[in-house]
């Protein structure tokens, strides 16, 4: 109680500095706790999720400690973040954790807790939050919001989903993502045509495993069709996505060969569309 009374008159950054430790060791406990029912599972650990509060590393009134100390992620954190790097890690690692729990409501409880760590820190990303981080720390969040519509289960894959909805990214973060995704595409498609010359690697590698930036580039087109305000600043983008729909024209183009190929030339001639209509009518008005 002492701990509690001390955060509530203290500012953000200080709630912060004084439970980093209390959410570290909650988070090391976690992730123990997931490593050991992979293993014994023989799963992948995105798809662990704890079904009760009697298999949970943390008990309910922890859960609820947890939750209420990574509320303190607020826009005037965000300095801190800024100047020690530790505070930002912490909350890149509570993002990738697929820890889930609920607890049932009993005489002593009195109420349900359906905790979802995830969920949580995603959570205190508001748009006041993210617009105050440097953008390099931005493209960092934006980075691990793409992973997590690719690997995480639907019910987090939606909240992740929302949360991009609402933030306003620079239009640098995406014209970089698109540009790096163009210049891999021509790369990987030049080192697999010198493979299939020397003979080395008769079967070029396929699949999100092999390239990951398909991955990134699915969300970010798939982001324009539910986003105006991006597709408003897309003036910058063309260049980056006409190199894309020409490299995903040819036979051995990583987009053709990849299965969601067709997929994503359909969203890039939505993209280019929307982008030329916007800009059209900006010209008309």
């Amino acid at each position: 109680m002492a701990l509690l009374s001390a955060l509530k008159q203290t500012p953000n950054s200080s709630k912060l500095v004084l439970s980093y430790d209390v959410m570290v060791a909650a988070l090391n406990r976690i992730k123990s706790t997931i490593s050991a029912q992979t293993k014994q599972a023989e799963s992948n650990a995105m798809d662990v999720v704890s079904a009760n509060g009697e298999l949970s590393p943390l008990g309910f009134y922890e859960c609820k400690l947890l939750q209420m100390l990574i509320g303190h992620y607020q826009p005037d954190t965000v300095e801190l973040l800024e100047q020690d790097g530790k505070y930002f890690s912490l909350l890149l690692d509570l993002l990738a954790a697929p820890f889930e729990v609920t607890f049932e409501a009993t005489d002593e409880t009195k109420e349900l807790l359906e905790f979802s760590l995830q969920g949580t820190a995603l959570s205190v990303i508001t748009p006041e939050f993210f617009d105050r981080l440097g953008q390099a720390k931005q493209k960092i969040l934006f980075e691990r919001f793409c992973e997590m519509v690719l690997n995480e289960r639907q019910a987090i894959k939606d909240v992740v989903q929302a949360v991009i909805r609402s933030l306003n990214f620079q239009p640098a973060i995406i014209s970089n993502e698109l540009e790096e995704c163009a210049q891999l595409s021509v790369a990987q498609q030049q080192d697999e045509r010198a493979a299939k010359r020397s003979k080395k690697n008769a079967a070029p590698a396929t699949g999100e495993e092999a390239r990951p930036w398909i991955g990134r580039l699915t969300v970010i087109l798939e982001m324009f069709q539910y986003k105006p305000s991006a597709v408003l600043q897309g003036v910058s983008y063309i260049p980056s996505l006409f190199k894309l729909l020409h490299n995903g024209n040819q036979d051995d183009s990583p987009l053709v060969m990849d299965p969601s190929g067709e997929y994503i030339l359909h969203l890039l001639f939505q993209t280019l569309i929307a982008i030329t209509q916007a800009i059209s009518n900006g010209l008309k008005s």
